[in-house]
């Protein structure tokens, strides 16, 4: 999905793209990484690619979190799903 300048849900503080590897902190302590696979209006969907064992998600699954939801820092744009 394209974002708009003029959209209230454009969000400047991520300027990430479809792809770009991510940090996760959504409501707990446990470290998670993912790809962004997708992005909308109201929320962002991710592909696991490296969790903590005792976390609830599992590699490869994709969650959704609303943007009010979730908090993330980008790790980098080109890293690769092995290189995690």
């Amino acid at each position: 999905m394209n974002r708009n300048k003029n959209n209230k849900w454009d969000r400047c503080l991520y300027p990430f793209e479809i792809g770009c590897c991510i940090k996760v902190y959504p409501n707990d302590t446990y470290f998670k990484y993912g790809i962004v696979v997708d992005e909308t209006e109201h929320g962002i969907f991710v592909e696991w690619q490296k969790v903590h064992p005792e976390s609830n998600y599992k590699v490869e699954e994709v969650s959704y979190f609303p943007w009010n939801d979730v908090s993330f820092t980008i790790v980098s744009k080109l890293l690769l799903h092995n290189e995690l």
